[in-house]
């Protein structure tokens, strides 16, 4: 799937079928489509590319190697019947080039992916996923009645302590933030923060919750090739850390580490803990990476 696209009212995510040679880096055969492509099309733009290739002479191919799960399997009796052998694999270099550069092209603001992040495995974003999906189903924004601060401490990072806000009470967009500054956070709940203050001094780790379209491309395409869990087609995560200014970029890998061991306690923690209780609470959470121990507390006036 490429980048989303604006269609009268509506945005969708158009499907490519690519064939190309891997050796030779070249495009033979391709079909562009707006809903899932059926096998009978994957088969009729896979024998028009054989007999009439956009580039060189057509020819008869030993292997084929696809994505698992797309449609291709079903063509293995007929592949066989060539002499064709069918491999599926996660690993098409040549293919995913191409398609990271045809949506760049398709969208100019395309964002890079958590993926991206240096020290970032596929295993660390699984869990993370799970944690967020964890965390939306408990919904902790329904069981607050107004918006405080939760200081956290985690002892496996020397830096901290973190002040996090749940977002949702109001109605407004379904999220975590966690602050790093609590005098700049406490002026900004308090209406003594302007915009544009906000905008430059404020230094925050956020994941906010929306559909497939609001999260970067990148990351929709990798939750779906490697299957992490989404709690509903509402409730996809958007991670990103705001620096001073309005830069903007995905979190670093010990900051999504700490951000999922928030999204693990903090729903319990208010369970626990109601707002005007400013006891803290020790709470050893197990995430991808190993154990940690969190300490929470509320901030109370």
């Amino acid at each position: 799937m490429l980048s989303w696209v604006q269609e009268g009212d509506q945005e969708e995510r158009p499907w490519w079928i690519i064939i190309a040679e891997e050796k030779q880096g070249t495009v033979l055969g391709q079909e562009i489509r707006s809903d899932p492509p059926p096998v009978a099309l994957l088969w009729d733009t896979l024998v028009r590319t054989l007999q009439f290739p956009l580039v060189g002479k057509p020819y008869r191919p030993a292997e084929i190697y696809v994505r698992p799960g797309l449609g291709w399997e079903s063509l293995q009796g007929s592949l066989d019947e060539l002499g064709i052998r069918l491999v599926t694999t996660d690993h098409l270099d040549l293919v995913d080039f191409l398609q990271n550069e045809l949506t760049q092209h398709l969208d100019s603001h395309g964002e890079p992916g958590l993926l991206d992040v240096s020290g970032v495995t596929p295993k660390q974003l699984a869990s993370l996923y799970e944690s967020a999906a964890y965390y939306f189903q408990q919904t902790p924004w329904r069981k607050l009645g107004y918006e405080a601060p939760i200081q956290i401490a985690c002892n496996k990072f020397q830096t901290g302590p973190w002040y996090g806000i749940v977002m949702g009470q109001m109605g407004q967009t379904l999220g975590l933030t966690l602050y790093e500054n609590l005098e700049l956070l406490q002026r900004l709940l308090e209406g003594r923060l302007s915009e544009e203050e906000n905008l430059r001094f404020t230094v925050a780790t956020t994941v906010i919750f929306g559909g497939p379209s609001e999260i970067p491309v990148a990351d929709l395409d990798a939750a779906e090739r490697h299957g992490w869990k989404v709690a509903g087609p509402d409730a996809y995560p958007w991670f990103f850390h705001k620096e001073r200014g309005m830069t903007t970029h995905p979190p670093l890998a010990w900051q999504l580490e700490l951000m999922e061991a928030c999204l693990r306690t903090i729903p319990d923690f208010i369970q626990r803990r109601p707002q005007d209780d400013p006891t803290q609470e020790v709470m050893p959470v197990t995430l991808a990476s190993g154990t940690l121990e969190m300490t929470l507390a509320w901030i109370v006036d």
